[in-house]
């Protein structure tokens, strides 16, 4: 891990426990006015593979993890992404994910 952003959000997701600072601290470090763009982005890169990045924290987020990533960082709780969810795809096909996001 040794790509500078990358580093700099990581700290951040393990000292800042507030959304809102989080992303203003991103957004005035990187002089951005789309914080949750630019940490999506990172997360996709360590997260890959990517052309310029293997998967750095071996973690497998596939288009769904990080979409729900993202509408965390916008502010949707549980509550909400289980409705979208239930929405698109059934209660019943979502019924082991309301567990694991229960369990966040």
């Amino acid at each position: 891990m040794h790509h500078p952003p990358h580093r700099f959000l990581l700290a951040l997701q393990l000292n800042v426990f507030d959304r809102q600072r989080l992303l203003g601290s991103v957004a005035n470090a990187w002089q951005t006015d789309q914080p949750i763009a630019l940490a999506r982005t990172w997360m996709t890169e360590m997260c890959g593979p990517t052309d310029r990045f293997p998967n750095l924290l071996i973690l497998d987020m596939n288009d769904t993890t990080l979409h729900v990533l993202d509408r965390l960082w916008h502010g949707d709780n549980v509550a909400s992404m289980l409705s979208r969810f239930r929405d698109r795809f059934g209660q019943d096909a979502i019924a082991l994910l309301a567990l694991e996001l229960r369990a966040v």
